[in-house]
């Protein structure tokens, strides 16, 4: 289980704190546009099978792992004392659409010349958000997270830069989702792996888990867990080769 790794990615942030809360520059159709993504919630009765069983615990990390997405969405928000400036244009990463179509707001720390950047696109039937840092006013705008979600909430996505790296273009982590009436669909790719897991959670919070060692078309079956809406669950680990089984059971 590779949770430790994946929940190191989400300090990154932090080094950012100044950027919580509104400006006083109201812009409201685009400042108060936010990502609908909700936390994945499993079954009540999950936390006591994880305090007994290895593999219930498993699950309840990859979850945690999937909930820090919401570490990364709570940071896209205008930055405090921010004030409304010029699209920004990032180093690492693709612009937003249009001028007319997007929102900016920076804030520049007076002491060490550091500045944060927010911007909002509204591109039609999807809202794009973007959070840069700048090391120094001479210095690129680099991005540090980008996402969208289409405007009815049915799917949407976030990436991680490793804005800090050798290479800021690298993007760390990917969160991918869809929804609908009855169900929603998480994956949540850790690129430092690189691997990736899927989960789909019910109405009922019954639900799986999926993961993958590799990504793309060459990625390989590592393990699967089910749980049903008692949360009572299965478990069953894979070979290297992706098919052999080499354990399973029930908690």
């Amino acid at each position: 289980m590779k949770t430790n790794r994946i929940l190191l990615l989400i300090p990154l942030v932090g080094l950012l704190a100044c950027s919580k809360n509104n400006s006083t520059t109201p812009t409201p159709a685009l400042q108060n546009a936010k990502i609908t993504v909700t936390p994945v919630q499993l079954p009540s009765a999950m936390s006591t099978y994880a305090q007994n069983n290895s593999y219930a615990a498993s699950v309840t990390g990859y979850i945690a792992a999937a909930n820090g997405l919401t570490t990364f969405t709570s940071e896209l928000v205008v930055p405090a004392g921010g004030t409304n400036s010029g699209k920004i244009t990032a180093s690492n990463a693709r612009i937003a659409a249009t001028e007319s179509t997007t929102q900016t707001w920076t804030y520049t720390d007076p002491g060490t010349g550091q500045a944060v950047g927010y911007q909002v696109t509204d591109e039609g039937t999807s809202y794009l958000w973007e959070y840069f840092f700048r090391a120094s006013p001479n210095a690129s705008w680099i991005k540090v997270i980008n996402a969208s979600e289409q405007k009815d909430g049915s799917l949407g996505d976030l990436k991680v830069y490793d804005y800090q790296g050798a290479n800021p273009s690298v993007v760390t982590a990917e969160y991918n989702w869809t929804k609908n009436a009855s169900q929603y669909v998480f994956t949540y790719t850790d690129n430092t792996g690189p691997d990736y897991f899927v989960i789909t959670v019910n109405n009922d919070k019954s639900g799986n888990i999926v993961g993958y060692n590799g990504t793309g078309a060459s990625a390989l079956l590592a393990y699967k867990y089910t749980w049903g809406a008692d949360g009572h669950g299965t478990w069953t680990l894979y070979d290297t080769d992706g098919v052999t089984v080499t354990g399973s059971g029930t908690w």
